[in-house]
């Protein structure tokens, strides 16, 4: 896709699926590609969430803002920086894919957690989790 990719949720839980075989439900994107910068605000759901799958490519910055529950899959990636801004209730976010800059990852003001998984690759990692839980 060329270009920036931005996507906007709504009050309702959003689940939002990036990559793929794209024939799953909800409807993903199989082997996506953005070149320029993407940005997600999944909206004021209490459960919201947002997946990278193998394959995902983002060539600029991902900015994601009120998800609740964020993976990024090995053999996804962000070629420039990630920032996750959590989401109204605890934010969990799994890494196991590469960010080629800096990866932020802000929590809400409860317990959050965030794993990093041996396959990921991330150049600076600045975590603020608020009252963060770690496995």
């Amino acid at each position: 896709m060329a270009g920036s990719l931005t996507i906007t949720g709504g009050a309702v839980t959003d689940t939002i699926v990036l990559g793929g075989d794209g024939t799953s439900t909800p409807k993903s994107f199989p082997a996506l590609t953005v070149t320029g910068n993407t940005s997600i605000n999944s909206g004021l759901g209490a459960n919201d969430s947002l997946l990278l799958d193998p394959g995902v490519t983002l060539k600029g910055n991902l900015a994601v803002l009120s998800a609740n529950t964020f993976t990024m899959a090995a053999g996804s990636s962000v070629l420039g920086n990630a920032s996750i801004y959590g989401g109204y209730a605890a934010t969990t976010t799994l890494w196991a894919g590469n960010v080629g800059k800096e990866l932020t990852v802000l929590g809400a003001n409860t317990p959050n957690r965030l794993t990093v998984a041996s396959s990921a690759s991330i150049n600076s990692l600045l975590p603020t989790l608020g009252t963060a839980t770690t496995p």
